[in-house]
């Protein structure tokens, strides 16, 4: 199965007080169809288990054309864009009923191993049949995703990371990260704006319990954030943004 489709109807616990599409609900959907097609094709959570790997994501990008509103119904498909030794591009599009593009995104993912937890030729822990690589990139998936820090702090907000916000590989859950950005923003920025593209940078997991800081730089209708812990950087987020 080169890509995989499948329907969703937007609930209202996915939707945020204006009924839109939220971040964290987006990002978690991305998550779910990425990790039924890997099961598909037999690289998914029980085949890395078995081999003691994981797939990481490295990086995103996610293009927002328009956010479905609650009770509208969406398909979403998603395929490998490319299949190197330790990495794997993988693409998504959303569509609505009548199959205009709402949404389109880019993970860049790695394996890595559960034990060294560092990255391991794929090849020799998981069988994919090469047929099963779609091929197509996104006409912005061919360039890295590089962000910067911010280079100096309009906001700073401080999290909690959760329990309840660990994943199977006992890190922060993905879809955090783009929540902590866009919540480090004054209310009234939330209020009048909507994200268009958001971009993230994996640097380092992290942990429940573990005290999160996030400094955030507005540059016009851009947000910059660092996301850390102590010293260390977990993720550089970048969030494009319009007026509603």
């Amino acid at each position: 199965m080169k890509r995989y489709i499948k329907e969703h109807n937007l609930k209202v616990y996915e939707v945020n007080c204006f009924g839109d599409l939220k971040l964290l609900s987006l990002f978690n959907i991305l998550q779910e169809v990425a990790s039924e097609h890997a099961n598909i094709l037999g690289i998914g959570y029980d085949a890395c288990l078995k081999a003691k790997v994981a797939w990481v994501a490295a990086s995103y990008r996610v293009d927002i054309h328009k956010l479905p509103h609650m009770g509208e119904t969406f398909s979403i498909e998603t395929w490998i864009a490319d299949l190197n030794a330790v990495t794997s591009q993988r693409c998504y599009r959303i569509k609505d009923k009548t199959g205009t593009i709402l949404i389109e995104g880019v993970t860049h993912w790695a394996l890595i191993s559960s034990n060294t937890l560092r990255p391991v030729p794929i090849e020799k822990f998981l069988t994919i049949d090469l047929q099963e690589i779609d091929g197509e990139k996104l006409s912005f998936s061919t360039a890295k995703i590089r962000l910067s820090s911010p280079e100096k702090t309009d906001f700073a907000t401080h999290f909690m990371a959760r329990f309840d916000e660990m994943d199977t590989n006992f890190h922060i859950n993905n879809a955090i990260y783009p929540t902590w950005a866009s919540e480090s923003l004054p209310p009234h920025w939330q209020e009048t704006k909507i994200p268009t593209c958001v971009q993230i940078n994996f640097k380092m997991p992290t942990k429940a319990f573990e005290q999160v800081d996030v400094k955030t730089q507005i540059l016009g209708e851009k947000t910059l954030h660092q996301i850390a812990v102590g010293e260390s950087i977990k993720a550089l987020v970048q969030i494009n943004w319009k007026e509603k």
